[in-house]
């Protein structure tokens, strides 16, 4: 296996990194990159299909905010995602696993993402920006930092999802720490997951469903919720 290490004084440092690219394994490498801001472990970058990232072990760093361990961005199709053991941390907006504005068809599958920050806005797993029918099974994530740390999220038109067997734990200083959360996103299916949500304020939620998503099946999931003040 590859053994990579990026370091930067400033941002946008990449581990590995496919453009319009199709069919390529990434598999059992060692990644770590560092820097300020804005730092990739794996990037499938705009019109990347077809490809597998499995079994690699991925750290990324940064001194202040949105650390990326893996993300595929922009119309990325039918890409897998698997057994990958994946850390991030910086200040705010570190993301574990980012499928970023039309990815669809993803298998994200029996990976391990600590995502932390000593700020907020923490996140395990999230599909942004009409992403469809991707599914996130046996899945295990922990997040922690300040407030609105997620364990999975939805957004904007992340329609026809399915997210389920998944064991995921949110841990926030503050308020507003959310196992999953689906915003302005329909047809989608939450079910047979484990979630534990824990803070130091208000708003340990363990699903929230917010802004029109609507047509959502909540079934079988494990909930336990603790917080140390009441909304």
């Amino acid at each position: 296996y590859n053994n990579i290490t990026t370091n930067g004084s400033g941002g946008s440092n990449m581990g590995i990194r496919s453009d319009t690219s199709m069919s390529n394994n990434i598999t059992s490498n060692m990644v770590m990159s560092n820097g300020s801001s804005s730092n990739d472990g794996i990037i499938l970058n705009t019109d990347t299909n077809t490809t597998v990232v499995d079994g690699n072990n991925i750290t990324t760093r940064g001194t202040t905010t949105s650390n990326y361990g893996i993300r595929i961005v922009t119309r990325g199709t039918s890409n897998n995602i698997t057994n990958n053991v994946v850390n991030t941390s910086g200040t705010t907006t570190n993301h574990g696993i980012r499928l970023d504005t039309s990815v669809n068809d993803t298998i994200v599958l029996n990976n391990t993402i600590n995502t932390g920050g000593s700020g907020s806005a923490n996140e395990g797993m999230i599909i942004l920006t009409r992403g469809y029918r991707n599914n996130f099974t046996h899945n295990r994530v922990l997040t922690s930092g300040t407030t609105d740390n997620y364990g999975i999220r939805l957004v904007t038109n992340a329609d026809f999802n399915t997210v389920e067997y998944n064991n995921i734990t949110t841990n926030g200083t503050s308020s507003s720490n959310i196992g999953i959360l689906s915003t302005t996103s329909m047809m989608n299916n939450i079910t047979n997951n484990v979630v534990v949500t824990n803070g130091s304020g208000t708003n340990a939620e363990g699903i929230r469903l917010q802004s029109d998503s609507n047509t959502t099946l909540i079934a079988f999931n494990n909930i336990s919720t603790q917080g140390t003040s009441s909304s």
